[in-house]
């Protein structure tokens, strides 16, 4: 397993803005949590703190990530039950055996594509747009952390380090002129 890598900091250092010692952006201190450690301090953005993270905006599901860390004690799915895309971690301890099963053909219709994306290796910054295409928010995903995005919005994926990961969406795919829309963001 991976392990972050720390960059401690005495009280002292303190500055009005600091890098988050998890996903190196530059934040005003006031966003920070602050870990206790060996007598010193990790600044960690209290984004990353966060294990699972639901992205709204103005009323409408955007995102939502679940970070590496995160450790459920019992399966648990995050998405409503009416998301077309279900995701969740399951939990079982040593022996649990599932039910042979299949899953039954329910017809559902689907109008919007929703994906997820998860970090094998590398960093990336996902960065989110409303219908105006408008930038409103970005996050930074590592090395097993897991985004699902919804089709309210628009979002892109810049790496910031040699990138390499797992996507998942709905089918079939048509292709890029009938099931994507390339867009210029606006400011």
């Amino acid at each position: 397993m991976k392990e972050w890598k720390y960059i401690w900091w005495t009280p002292e250092d303190f500055k009005p803005m600091q890098k988050c010692v998890k996903c190196d952006i530059e934040k005003d201190i006031n966003e920070f949590d602050i870990d206790y450690n060996r007598g010193q301090i990790a600044i960690i953005c209290s984004i990353c703190k966060k294990s699972t993270e639901k992205i709204d905006f103005k009323g409408k599901f955007y995102a939502l990530i679940m970070r590496k860390e995160h450790e459920p004690e019992k399966t648990e799915f995050y998405t409503d039950k009416d998301n077309p895309l279900q995701m969740g971690i399951i939990t079982h301890e040593k022996g649990y055996i599932e039910k042979p099963h299949i899953h039954k053909p329910v017809k559902r219709i689907i109008t919007e594509t929703q994906e997820t994306l998860t970090v094998t290796k590398g960093i990336v910054k996902i960065n989110f747009y409303d219908k105006e295409w408008k930038k409103f928010g970005e996050r930074t995903l590592r090395e097993g952390d897991t985004i699902l995005l919804s089709a309210n919005g628009g979002h892109a994926i810049e790496v910031l380090e040699n990138f390499k990961g797992i996507k998942v969406k709905q089918g079939p795919y048509i292709s890029v002129e009938k099931d994507k829309e390339i867009f210029t963001e606006k400011k």
